[in-house]
């Protein structure tokens, strides 16, 4: 059984790797999620009124396979592959590594009333015109949809990106026909940036600057 002296011991090494890396501490926030991953509790995101965002775990497989529409979504797309198996290996690899390294990716999103996963939301990777970007991804079962669940999540993801990433922008690439996500982001303050050519059709790019933000406030 894993005890405190165990994770000191385990958060001495990673402060040394830090160092190593031009890091001269560790934030608080990122040592609390360090240290749930360690004892596997749940690294809680945020949270509103009914719904709260959290890092995925291997149980949360089994709820990705139930929602009807799984194999069309992107966002559920990167994580089920051709197998169960397959997709059990890839999401330990991404759990193992993503939130550990970046802390962030994309989360599951959890009602509080149940406990059930109605979806997923956070950031991830993409390419932008030739260049890589941190983008916004999200996805609500259907069942769950049209409740406003959504836009709490998605919410509860700037907050995490403004006041604790620190992020000067982010940005969020969406189907060109995809008007309901269109309405969402511009509420949000997202800017249209232009289509984008990909392999299945065109995509719509947006993005959110939050060194305006920040410039509203001071």
């Amino acid at each position: 059984m894993k005890t405190e002296k165990d994770f000191l011991e385990y958060l001495k090494t990673i402060e040394n790797i830090a160092k190593e890396e031009g890091f001269e501490y560790l934030d608080e926030t990122y040592k609390a999620h360090l240290r749930a991953r360690y004892f596997g509790e749940n690294v809680v995101i945020g949270r509103s009124e009914r719904v709260l965002l959290r890092e995925m775990k291997m149980s949360d497989l089994e709820a990705f396979y139930s929602f009807s529409n799984a194999g069309d979504e992107p966002v559920l797309q990167a994580f089920l592959k051709e197998t169960y198996a397959e997709s059990e290996k890839n999401l330990k690899a991404y759990i193992e590594n993503m939130y550990p390294m970046y802390d962030y990716g994309i989360w599951v999103v959890e009602s509080i009333d149940d406990g059930e996963v109605i979806g997923l939301c956070g950031l991830g990777q993409a390419e932008v015109k030739g260049e890589f970007c941190t983008d916004l991804g999200y996805y609500i079962c259907p069942k769950w949809r049209k409740r406003g669940f959504a836009y709490e999540s998605i919410e509860i993801v700037l907050d995490y990106v403004k006041n604790y990433l620190e992020f000067p922008c982010i940005y969020a690439i969406i189907k060109e026909e995809n008007r309901i996500s269109k309405g969402i982001l511009r509420k949000f303050g997202f800017e249209y940036k232009g289509l984008c050519e990909k392999s299945d059709g065109n995509v719509s790019v947006y993005r959110k600057d939050f060194t305006e933000d920040n410039k509203e406030q001071q």
